[in-house]
């Protein structure tokens, strides 16, 4: 790539290089928070997000913001019902299930495009999978009382349009002589790793090699599933179902330009309710985030959907003119039949080789957590793996942690200490550290 940061891309605009707005944070103010501590020391302000409010219409342009908020309320007596019965120890000892099995079994069964709506933005928008192939219990285990996400929350970048990219840049400049320092080799292309109980190397498609004791591999889980670099020897048996385990889900970005202010209903968000599931359902006008705070024309509205699953690689995939007039049609939907055709750019986060998918999802049902504990383990002491994949965390959060937790093995290892990471907590760990050793 030409730039830090991977996955958090950029994209041009009108004067807007758009890129990802939010990170999570833990809501205690008492508690040590990675993101917290890097956005205070890079000057970033932020503020929680409000995801709640919105304007739901049809395909047929009709209002139906009540039968969705009554789809919504029935998801959420079946969530709550759920994870009662998590806490009451209901399913202490018993199998897993998925997702949607166990959010059936008290009462969720969707059978409308609103219903289908609120569920996929439930859970197939953040977790990039259906709730069928998603495990009830790490789900309950990260969302349910006490768990992971029962304090994060949601930040907006405030005060700069480059998102939280100006976190990765801000966090490289404490080690890096300049934007051009020779260590860091951008636009290089790995195609091999080789790797033995004595070092690593690497060899880009130009040829060239570089020899270290040890080697942190970043790829996207996504890289590693397609194959495309060349391990050698090859990887082992374990890591490789471990890599083939998980979800590297496809998603994509939608921005969508109109060059005159568009006339339409306020909303903090627009949801399009259809029979396609996963159609362009939620969207936001990005402008209306960054508060106009950077000298914007006014005369402009930006806004952003983000699909996920199939509807994400057939939107990558198909002519730009034809994601066009599939969003042309929406909007006239949701702002009125006078609403011009607007500049559409999608990102490629599924198809490009160099991710080959958005981010990556909770446990697949089926899954365990030894599986993870393999997955985040080094081999020979010597390469080890680190990224969004490889932690509950999730996200670029799940990146940062997991980067850091791998950078103090690796310490570790290099002072003679231990290779090993922190076992993950399972569903009934009690809370001590374990260690795995899967060299």
């Amino acid at each position: 790539d030409s730039r830090l940061g991977g996955r958090l891309m950029a994209m041009h605009l009108p004067g807007l290089p758009a890129t990802d707005l939010w990170f999570t944070v833990d809501k205690r103010p008492n508690v040590s928070d990675p993101f917290r501590f890097l956005a205070d020391r890079c000057n970033i302000n932020y503020s929680p997000t409000e995801w709640s409010q919105f304007r739901a219409t049809d395909d047929k342009g009709n209002v139906v913001t009540a039968e969705t908020l009554e789809s919504q309320s029935r998801l959420s007596q079946a969530v709550s019902n759920l994870e009662a019965a998590w806490a009451r120890g209901d399913f202490q000892g018993e199998d897993d299930l998925s997702l949607q099995a166990a959010l059936r079994i008290y009462g969720w069964h969707p059978k409308t495009p609103a219903d289908w709506a609120i569920e996929y933005y439930w859970f197939q928008l953040e977790l990039v999978a259906h709730p069928s192939a998603l495990s009830a219990k790490r789900w309950l285990y990260l969302y349910g009382p006490g768990g992971l996400f029962e304090h994060q929350d949601y930040q907006r970048v405030r005060n700069s349009y480059f998102g939280n990219r100006v976190i990765v840049n801000c966090l490289a400049d404490t080690f890096r002589n300049g934007n051009n320092d020779p260590r860091i080799l951008l636009n290089t292309l790995v195609t091999e790793i080789q790797y033995s109980d004595n070092g690593v190397m690497v060899i880009a498609s130009d040829g060239s090699r570089y020899v270290g004791e040890y080697a942190l591999v970043t790829f996207s889980l996504g890289v590693l599933q397609h194959g495309d670099v060349t391990f050698t020897p090859e990887l082992p048996f374990w890591k490789k179902l471990a890599i083939n385990r998980f979800i590297m889900g496809p998603a994509t970005c939608v921005y969508t330009i109109f060059s005159t202010r568009v006339e339409r209903p306020v909303a903090k968000r627009y949801m399009y309710v259809s029979d396609s599931r996963g159609l362009y359902h939620w969207t936001m006008e990005l402008l209306s985030v960054l508060e106009l705070k950077f000298n914007h024309s006014q005369s402009y509205n930006i806004f952003v959907t983000w699909p996920v699953g199939d509807d994400a690689v057939r939107i990558e995939s198909q002519p730009i003119e034809e994601t066009t007039r599939e969003l042309t049609e929406l909007y006239r939907h949701q702002f009125g039949p006078a609403t011009p055709v607007p500049e559409v750019r999608v990102c490629n986060y599924s198809l490009n080789p160099l991710y080959y998918g958005g981010y990556s999802g909770i446990f697949p049902l089926g899954a365990t957590i030894e599986d993870l504990d393999q997955l985040r383990a080094p081999i020979k002491n010597r390469l080890f793996f680190a990224g969004d994949a490889y932690q509950d965390n999730l996200y670029a959060r799940g990146a940062l942690v997991s980067g850091m937790e791998t950078a103090a093995a690796i310490m570790k290892c290099m002072n003679g200490g231990s290779c090993t990471l922190p076992q993950m907590a399972d569903e009934a760990d009690n809370g001590d550290d374990v260690v795995i050793d899967r060299c």
